[in-house]
């Protein structure tokens, strides 16, 4: 209960330190070195403004957070130590891990909880781009394995010399549960599993680990499952989309799948479908979507449903080719209902009535628009980024829509009337030079109607960046 002071409650009152207990002001600061000040209380020291040490990034935080925050002074100094001073570097950092990873018993396991919460926060990280991931682990890899001083971390990377996979373990080395030091030499399999697993981990989720683009959704799910925590439990703190069952066939996944892909696995066979059924939707890139990220009332995520459960339920009145044909058709329907913000859904259809009008949309999406043409509306741009060249091409043919509807497996030869009438600009987004999203804007409001790739996926979050910026560059600011 809150105290009161002649009967009223006391203002910013603070709850008592227990025995023992220190404020974490004092806490965080009573290992720092006795500083000069400027006029203005400011600290000031050469050494920590080169070498980037930060007084604000830890101005908050539990114990596990302090431990942090001294083990990263300490890596920074270790990293450029001063001129005649001999540290024994192994057994500093054995030391420090040890202790950074749990003051009392190293390497007790933690309750699912405080393992999802420090996930959360240590995977936010992987948000940025993959130079300030790299250079965030790269800190930490100079330590381990300087250029002139050995380390356990230096015997990985000569193991796996060029490769992202030390980088990677580096970046989530707060949950090791074992010292680098007890490895034996083997592939990239069993370092992982030495470092972090405690339980079976389904095998497509290793290949993350090793890849040049660090995504922190599969690893999380790896360290996860590897340390016995229920990924229903931490589908809220994530912000997933989860059923229990779900998890349940992730496990059967083949190991030739990717995460996404297993994704799509999961759900088909938690929808009462089998390997058929899954191998069927995700032969069609269009439905190889990420249904954990889905909300059930998301418009797509309906449609996606409702079309695994059509196939399910019709499977052996459909062959694979006729299976793909009706897949094609009903995502190009409900992507054109969609422009209109109006559900489409295969939900009652029979076999027959799908099957003749999936036929009679391959006629026409296959017909050549030769006989239509039209004026551009200078709207041609191009960027560079990391992934590459990206050019911004309008289409001002039926012969440009032909040959883009032809390269990407989608519809956009029908919209050849639309253009000549002037309803639709279509133009096309390349990078490198190769076809990878066919966008559509309406000339008149200048509004971004749809863009669509390979077989009418979504764009992701990189090209849909560089659409933004080519609308605000070239079609708003004309």
């Amino acid at each position: 209960m809150k105290q009161k002071r002649n009967g009223q409650k006391v203002q910013n009152w603070h709850r008592p330190l227990m025995d023992g207990q220190l404020r974490r002001s004092f806490a965080r600061n009573r290992n720092l070195p006795d500083l000069p000040c400027d006029d203005n209380w400011d600290y000031y020291d050469p050494w920590i403004y080169e070498h980037g040490f930060d007084f604000d990034y830890y101005d908050s935080g539990d114990a596990a957070d302090l431990a942090r925050f001294e083990l990263d002074q300490k890596l920074s100094r270790l990293t450029t130590p001063p001129v005649g001073l001999c540290h024994d570097l192994v057994e500093v950092l054995a030391h420090e891990f040890r202790h950074a990873t749990s003051e009392a018993e190293p390497w007790k396991p933690v309750s699912q909880e405080t393992l999802i919460e420090d996930l959360w926060t240590q995977s936010s990280g992987l948000a940025g781009s993959v130079a300030e991931v790299h250079s965030a682990a790269e800190k930490i890899l100079r330590t381990f394995a300087g250029p002139s001083t050995p380390g356990e971390i230096g015997r990985i990377q000569a193991a796996f010399p060029n490769s992202p996979l030390v980088k990677s373990l580096c970046w989530f080395a707060p949950f090791w549960i074992r010292d680098p030091a007890d490895w034996h030499q083997g592939d990239a399999r069993s370092l992982v599993d030495h470092l972090l697993v405690r339980y079976e981990v389904p095998s497509f989720l290793y290949c993350e680990w090793t890849r040049d683009k660090p995504r922190s959704k599969w690893i999380s799910w790896f360290i996860l499952l590897a340390q016995g925590a229920d990924l229903k439990l931490a589908a809220s703190t994530f912000g997933w989309q989860m059923h229990r069952r779900f998890v349940q066939y992730l496990f059967e996944a083949p190991d030739t799948m990717s995460p996404t892909e297993a994704c799509v696995y999961a759900e088909v066979r938690r929808l009462g479908g089998n390997d058929i059924d899954a191998q069927r939707l995700i032969s069609n890139p269009a439905f190889v979507i990420d249904p954990t990220e889905l909300s059930a009332e998301a418009l797509h995520y309906r449609f996606w449903h409702e079309s695994a459960c059509w196939l399910i339920s019709k499977q052996a009145q459909l062959s694979d080719e006729e299976s793909d044909l009706v897949l094609s058709w009903a995502m190009h329907e409900f992507t054109e209902e969609a422009r209109f913000h109006r559900p489409f859904s295969l939900k009652g259809r029979s076999v027959r009535a799908a099957l003749e009008r999936s036929v009679a949309y391959r006629e026409q999406a296959t017909r050549p628009w030769a006989q239509y043409s039209w004026l551009p509306h200078t709207w041609n741009w191009s960027t560079d980024s990391p992934s590459g060249a990206w050019d911004f091409v309008e289409l001002t043919s039926g012969k440009d829509l032909f040959e883009e509807g032809q390269a990407l497996s989608h519809c956009v030869a029908t919209y050849a009337a639309r253009c000549a009438t002037g309803y639709s600009a279509i133009v096309s987004m390349r990078c490198d030079g190769i076809r990878q999203i066919t966008i559509e804007i309406q000339p008149q409001t200048k509004r971004l109607v749809q863009a669509r790739g390979l077989r009418n996926r979504s764009a992701d979050d990189h090209e849909s960046d560089l659409i933004r910026r080519w609308i605000s560059a070239v079609i708003q600011s004309r």
